[in-house]
């Protein structure tokens, strides 16, 4: 309940980075490395590889952040339960501080790669 601010930043995070798009493209990669023939052109089937791989490593890297995020509220529900003042305290700055940490390195890895060359080849 007290993490339910943060919520709609993870919302947002997976709507700038297009995280359905994203799954759907791992499928339409994933059905391309089944097809027959597919090894038979190597450069080829490296790109599609590594687009794959790309692809998956964002959605993990946002299920990760999700995950923890989650974790976090399980830990700080049961210092609640428990009334363990100082604990809930603790937990909460943890989670803040690491939030706004996580927050800061997924725009600036999985957005500002995608912004920044754009306004650099504006100027």
């Amino acid at each position: 309940a007290e993490l339910e601010k943060h919520r709609p930043s993870l919302l947002e995070m997976a709507e700038a980075i297009n995280l359905d798009r994203l799954k759907l493209k791992v499928d339409e990669l994933d059905l391309k490395v089944s097809e027959p023939g597919f090894w038979d052109d190597p450069d080829k089937s490296r790109k599609i590889l590594q687009e794959a791989g790309s692809c998956k490593k964002k959605i993990k890297e946002y299920n990760d952040m999700v995950s923890s995020f989650e974790d976090a509220e399980v830990m700080l529900e049961m210092a609640e339960e428990e009334n363990d003042a100082s604990m809930v305290a603790e937990i909460r700055a943890q989670i803040d501080d690491f939030l706004e940490k996580k927050e800061t390195e997924f725009w600036e890895t999985n957005v500002m790669k995608k912004i920044m060359p754009a306004v650099i080849i504006s100027f």
